[in-house]
Formats: C-alpha cells, structure tokens, sequence
C-alpha cells in the first residue's frame, strides 16, 4: 500500500504532494478536498454489476421475472432433492 503526503499550500488551492521516498510536486488540488476516509478514495462503479438477470450454479438456477424483484427457481431433479 502506497502512502501520500499532503503538505502545505504554496498558493490558492494547491498543495504540496509526495509519496514515500518521491519528490515533492505542487498540484493545483486543495489539501480540504482529500478525505481522510478509504470511501472517499474508492472508485465503486468498479464493482458494480450490470442489471442481472439469470443466476446459474452447479446445481441450481434462478431466473429474474421481467422488471419486478421477483426471482423463479427452476426445479431441482431428484438427484439434487
């Protein structure tokens, strides 16, 4: 895990900014705006998943029934009973 420093302001909404062992860089970025929480920072359209609509296991099935938040399971055969 990477670490960055965010120091003082050299100017109106800029900050000085390194990482570990790095140079120091000025960047036109207000040390307010970055948040002390790892929410803040992560990217959640990352992980989301498109509208799903069928799930299928090894050995079971569930289907989505049109737009509702109604899911079907298709019947389990005997071997699975």
């Amino acid at each position: 895990m990477n670490e960055l420093y965010v120091g003082t302001s050299p100017g109106f909404k800029r900050s000085h900014i390194r990482q570990e062992d790095d140079d120091v860089y000025a960047l036109e970025f207000s040390a307010y705006e970055a948040s002390a929480k790892d929410s803040g920072w992560l990217d959640k359209s990352l992980l989301a998943l498109p509208s799903v609509k069928r799930i299928k296991g090894e050995n079971f099935e569930l289907i989505k029934e049109d737009d509702t938040r109604n899911w079907s399971g298709a019947p389990l055969t005997a071997e699975y009973r």
